[in-house]
């Protein structure tokens, strides 16, 4: 870890809202975030089921959880009938829900309640309705009052997150592309301790089109490909005879070269190009990037056909769309992309290289997996695809000063989760946010991540020297007919679409 770049992005993350909103101080809805609540104010998932409750509405000014008169019911024997999505049963432990508040940089914050254990024979779910019986009542006569006819839960049974995690959440990561080794990393915002889930590395996510370079277009390129060759960008049909995928501009653009199919993200052009490479061909490079772990399935993210025969990733929607059954996590995916940016070889993401003692004896030596992927004719030409992706868009926002970089979009359905994956000539640089609970969705597709990038590259490149791509010998340049993917003919340059 390098300590000057690690403090750079811990300070941009304890300023995320400032530095990516600006002062949004008394806006309707929380930042980033395009949620949907209901008359009372709570959080609505897409299809109207209740996620978060507002914190008045679940917990009173003494922080117990309270049922209206409406949500319960005491029976003459003594049962406590709840008919709430306050509180629902698993097994033998009683639930609460979940709740939101809104932070002074007016971010949702999500938070936590804990719940207690009823032996099984008192608690009940039937119908709909969590049943507590009067006999575990008896032995726990404080675990609820009544009060304005309330029902109010007593909060030593059970823990409530105060503090709560800030969303959306974010993560980064920085490697060495050149040595592999982690120069910085944050895993998310807010947080602090040994709890802290570090969502750089443990968090799978779907990576939507961050996919598209690494799992169709490079291999494609090791596979008789060129960045010239025409994609027809028209109607496809699935298995089903469903017209599928939709492009994101919901139109067709008909012959476009495979770095305008990069440039525009395309999705027809991904699902055919992987259609024509072939899931297995696809997979070879994916496993040799280590996202796939063919000796132990169990020790990746992937979903094979082995692992799940009806719902799993050996497919066009999630090897040419990246959308995936669990994802990758943030650190996996850009240690495939710095195996591009490294020319061809990956090179084993690590945090430490050895452990030695006191008296520099090596206890403990941390041995890195070496991998060629491509060629470095191959790689360098996807990077070079990459470093025009950034001149259209909102990949434009990655651009920082006097320093080249490429990278690629990556957005999930509805603006779930959000990245931008790109190089400059020193480091191969991951964002993704995100809100922890899926069911709550972006305001924006991947600018906010792209403009994050930018922000943390501008940062901790500050004082570095600009650096040309290297090219390796082997390269070939030529002018091409957009048509038909060959040498122009003399009437090319006459044709009205130029």
């Amino acid at each position: 870890i390098d300590k000057n770049i690690q403090g750079k992005l811990e300070n941009i993350y304890d300023n995320f809202s400032n530095i990516l909103l600006g002062n949004i101080k008394g806006a309707s809805a929380p930042g980033f975030v395009a949620w949907k609540v209901n008359s009372k104010g709570d959080i609505l998932s897409p299809t109207n089921a209740l996620i978060y409750y507002k914190k008045s509405n679940l917990i009173n000014d003494k922080n117990n959880v309270f049922l209206t008169p409406a949500e319960y019911s005491i029976e003459n024997n003594g049962d406590v009938v709840i008919s709430s999505s306050k509180i629902n049963a698993y097994g033998k432990n009683l639930l609460f829900a979940e709740f939101y508040t809104r932070n002074d940089q007016n971010n949702l914050v999500t938070h936590r309640t804990g719940g207690f254990v009823i032996p099984e024979e008192n608690l009940i779910k039937k119908d709909g309705k969590v049943i507590i019986k009067a006999q575990f009542l008896k032995d726990k006569p404080d675990l609820y009052k009544i009060e304005n006819k309330n029902m109010v839960f007593n909060n030593k049974y059970y823990t409530i997150d105060l503090k709560g995690i800030v969303q959306p959440q974010s993560s980064v990561v920085v490697i060495d592309h050149k040595t592999g080794l982690i120069k910085g990393i944050v895993g998310g915002r807010g947080q602090k301790g040994s709890k802290f889930l570090n969502r750089a590395a443990s968090s799978a996510r779907q990576p939507g089109s961050t996919i598209k370079p690494i799992a169709v277009y490079t291999p494609a390129l090791a596979n008789g490909y060129t960045v010239a060759t025409p994609i027809d960008d028209i109607p496809y049909y699935n298995e089903k005879g469903e017209r599928w995928p939709n492009n994101w501009y919901k139109s067709y653009r008909g012959l476009m070269s495979l770095r305008r199919s990069v440039q525009s993200s395309i999705n027809v052009n991904s699902v055919k190009t992987l259609e024509h490479v072939g899931i297995a061909k696809s997979k070879e490079y994916l496993t040799k990037m280590h996202l796939i772990n063919k000796n132990n399935p169990a020790g990746d993210t992937f979903v094979s056909k082995g692992e799940n025969g009806k719902i799993n990733d050996e497919n066009l929607a999630a090897m040419g769309l990246g959308a995936m059954s669990d994802g990758f996590t943030n650190l996996a995916l850009t240690g495939a992309y710095a195996s591009i940016s490294n020319l061809g070889t990956y090179i084993e993401p690590l945090t430490f290289t050895k452990v030695v003692d006191s008296e520099g004896n090596v206890i403990l030596e941390n041995c890195q997996e070496v991998e060629e992927v491509v060629s470095q004719q191959t790689a360098y030409i996807m990077k070079d695809v990459l470093r025009t992706t950034t001149n259209f868009g909102v990949a434009k926002l990655a651009k920082i000063p006097n320093m080249e970089v490429g990278g690629k979009t990556g957005t999930t359905q509805d603006n779930q989760d959000s990245w931008f994956i790109g190089y400059t000539p020193y480091y191969t640089v991951g964002v993704w946010l995100g809100v922890d609970n899926p069911q709550i969705k972006l305001k924006e597709s991947s600018e906010t991540a792209v403009k994050l990038w930018g922000k943390i590259n501008t940062s901790i490149h500050e004082g570095y020297k600009p650096i040309p791509l290297p090219k390796p010998d082997g390269i070939t340049t030529c002018p091409v007919c957009t048509i038909s993917g060959k040498l122009p003919g003399p009437y090319c340059s006459k044709d009205p679409r130029g």
